[in-house]
């Protein structure tokens, strides 16, 4: 198994964002298909509740000259409502399905913020509102070019193969 590492660390942040907002990092996507298992988060302001999850670009539309981007949730954890004081990384147990090219983002509703810092560029993109939960699709604005300081890491799934009744190999 390899590692899956996807975002950026999690450190200290000059200003913050996220509130009532699902957002996600453009930065580090996934290489590998896999799993999420651990995830760090700095957060700006204390939290005391946060959802964690997957997203992937669906496609692009055009409307009145503006270009528009859709997203798509591919997996999220619950709520998490341990407390995390501002200022102080946490790591949270998770297990999110990731695939090649995924971003790692979160939704904090309430007057809680994640940590960011400048400048960074591809930035983070993200909706007003909750749109993690696996399947939810969205177009996503540009939320700033800062660098969110949130971490994914996590590890590819090893193939496993059997020999079916007729002597032909399967991929399951």
């Amino acid at each position: 198994m390899a590692v899956i590492d996807v975002g950026n660390p999690a450190v200290a942040g000059t200003a913050g964002t996220g509130n009532g907002y699902t957002i996600f990092t453009l930065a580090n996507p996934a290489t590998a298909n896999g799993k999420i298992y651990t995830v760090e988060f700095m957060p700006y302001s204390d939290v005391g509740g946060i959802r964690f999850g997957t997203f992937f670009f669906v496609r692009t539309y055009v409307e009145d000259s503006t270009t528009y981007y859709v997203y798509q949730c591919r997996d999220s954890t619950a709520n998490l409502t341990d407390f995390c004081p501002a200022g102080v990384m946490k790591t949270y147990a998770v297990t999110l399905v990731i695939k090649t090219d995924d971003y790692i983002g979160c939704y904090l509703s309430g007057a809680r913020w994640i940590a960011f810092n400048y400048p960074f560029t591809p930035g983070i993109r993200g909706i007003a509102g909750e749109h993690i939960n696996p399947g939810d699709e969205f177009t996503a604005g540009n939320i700033s070019e800062w660098k969110l300081s949130l971490h994914g890491i996590g590890a590819t799934i090893p193939i496993i193969s059997k020999e079916s009744a007729a002597g032909i190999l399967q991929i399951i």
